[in-house]
């Protein structure tokens, strides 16, 4: 049976590896031990008046916890929280492919775009607080605890809940549970999936879609509402095709972006002996994300032009076009990232997103036109040209290349667009 407790067998559980490289002296088993003892005497004495330190990313307060000891008894609520509600999250990677076989199929349906604004800050305070009272399977202390850190964050002007942290995340998910039960369960859904405040609805078409959107809305936790910016997205009805229709050249019916990704749905219309009918669906990235990559391109090569350091500058394009490996926002194991890592399920030779990319970094090498390229290009040297030309976002997908970072290198390496 799970053990709930804090006590100091359940914290000493509740190290990761990537503790051990950020605070050394937990190697030392006294440090150690007196970091476990500390955990235990917090978690006895509550988090009421504790202080947490932000910082101002994207434009949103992003919250974390300094001491070690207040880390582990955050982990454990988090992991009793896990443990007592059952959660599950579905990797974007299967969430793209299952969305990907659905709209491929020949029958009507509807598609739905949706964020949340403002997700972890537009929670009500007493709604949260309602619902950590209200979860039955968690311990009184677990409770206790999660709400006096709460409550130290809401004192100190925060709202909703602190962004950042990991417990976070996972409250979240719980918060959102009673919507998610209430799309999946409507009459007209064939498929939904949330990934943290990105929403995906796929419904048959027979629907009116501005009931629908209130009914959704209704049924949104107290104080969260929808984006009506750019990521909102209602798609037409497509009917439902009946035979097969390959043209040589496929017409876009139409298209939408979800988790990176976009999604072309064509006209076309595939017979297959084990699937049937099908519509060809093309995934490509995000228009969103090549805007990204370019920029951050753009934000190298401007500090290029102060500093004059041609290393970093490679350091930064190899980042950029490679792959890597993260700590998750707990500190525990790595995971893997980069352009392949993060969109595994693009076909580097067939994307128009990544050739994009390709030409744009040619061109800026090569160009003398504007101001910031004009200044690049006189500074190069033809080696140096030659040595930037070998960067691909092409292959970098295709042939997976992996680099190793220091935490010290990689932050050298994204200070020049830290928020872009």
């Amino acid at each position: 049976m799970y053990d709930q407790s804090f006590n100091i067998r359940t914290l000493s559980g509740c190290f990761q590896p990537e503790d051990f490289k950020e605070w050394k002296k937990l190697k030392v088993p006294d440090e150690r031990q007196k970091t476990i003892l500390l955990a235990s005497i917090r978690a006895q004495q509550g988090f009421l008046g504790v202080n947490l330190s932000s910082s101002v990313i994207r434009r949103k307060n992003v919250y974390w916890l300094d001491e070690v000891s207040d880390i582990l008894v955050l982990r454990k609520i988090k992991n009793n929280i896990v443990k007592t509600n059952r959660m599950k999250s579905v990797p974007r990677t299967v969430i793209v492919n299952s969305l990907k076989s659905l709209v491929s199929e020949c029958s009507q349906y509807r598609v739905y775009r949706l964020d949340i604004k403002s997700f972890y800050e537009s929670f009500k305070a007493d709604f949260v607080y309602k619902h950590v009272d209200g979860l039955r399977n968690l311990s009184v202390k677990t409770k206790q605890l999660l709400k006096e850190l709460l409550y130290s964050y809401h004192i100190n002007g925060g709202h909703g809940i602190p962004r950042g942290l990991s417990v976070s995340a996972v409250l979240s998910e719980s918060l959102m549970q009673s919507f998610d039960e209430f799309v999946r369960g409507g009459e007209a859904v064939f498929y939904y999936a949330r990934y943290v405040d990105d929403i995906i609805i796929v419904t048959g078409g027979y629907e009116e879609n501005h009931s629908f959107l209130r009914s959704l809305r209704s049924a949104l936790p107290q104080g969260l509402k929808f984006n009506n910016g750019k990521k909102f997205f209602v798609s037409d009805v497509i009917k439902k095709s009946p035979k097969s229709k390959q043209n040589t050249h496929a017409n876009m019916l139409f298209s939408f972006e979800y988790l990176g990704y976009r999604f072309v749905i064509t006209d076309n219309v595939i017979e297959c002996n084990i699937r049937g009918l099908y519509r060809q669906v093309d995934i490509d990235l995000a228009r969103s994300k090549v805007n990204k990559i370019k920029s951050r391109i753009v934000y190298s090569i401007i500090s290029f032009n102060k500093n004059s350091d041609f290393d970093l500058l490679c350091d930064r394009l190899m980042f950029l076009s490679g792959n890597f490996s993260v700590p998750d926002s707990d500190r525990m194991l790595k995971f893997l990232s980069g352009i392949h890592y993060n969109y595994p399920l693009l076909n580097a030779r067939n994307s128009e997103g990544l050739s994009e990319i390709d030409s744009f970094l040619k061109k800026a090498i090569l160009s003398s036109y504007g101001k910031v390229f004009s200044k690049f290009f006189m500074k190069l040297t033809q080696e140096q040209k030659c040595r930037l030309l070998k960067f691909s976002f092409i292959r970098g997908h295709e042939k997976c290349y992996f680099f190793h970072y220091s935490a010290t290198k990689m932050f050298k390496i994204q200070e020049c667009w830290k928020y872009v």
